[in-house]
């Protein structure tokens, strides 16, 4: 997730992760940083159940059982009949000082009837973390 490598429409091709059910991350940093935004590099294939997060929470601090919630956004919900694409969600708050960063991805818990398979939990395929 943070290898400089970004994926393309072969969500098969290595260079994703993908989770199809909330997505869990904590980073550690070996000295402090001071963080502005955390992006999310993210696929987006309908006809493959792969959909936007429904919310994303950015946590943050220096001790990893102590974090403070820095930001949550509710990224835009696919639409039927949208075409694959490949695009950023960028979670922007006040200049923060941590060691630890939290990142949590809520899933689709249940695809739309129209999608491929309705009913069923769909995935979040993400390639890269951006850290500002």
């Amino acid at each position: 997730l943070t290898d400089h490598v970004t994926g393309n429409f072969g969500f098969t091709s290595g260079k994703w992760m993908g989770f199809q059910h909330d997505m869990k991350i904590l980073l550690q940093f070996k000295t402090p940083v001071e963080l502005r935004s955390l992006g999310m590099h993210l696929l987006k294939t309908i006809g493959s159940d792969i959909y936007p997060p429904v919310q994303v929470e950015v946590w943050g601090g220096m001790n990893p059982d102590r974090l403070s919630l820095l930001k949550t956004i509710r990224p835009a919900a696919a639409v039927k009949g949208e075409k694959p694409a490949l695009f950023l969600e960028e979670c922007r708050f006040p200049a923060t000082r941590v060691r630890y960063i939290r990142l949590v991805a809520i899933s689709v818990k249940k695809v739309p009837k129209w999608g491929n398979s309705p009913n069923k939990p769909g995935w979040i395929f993400t390639d890269e973390l951006l850290l500002n």
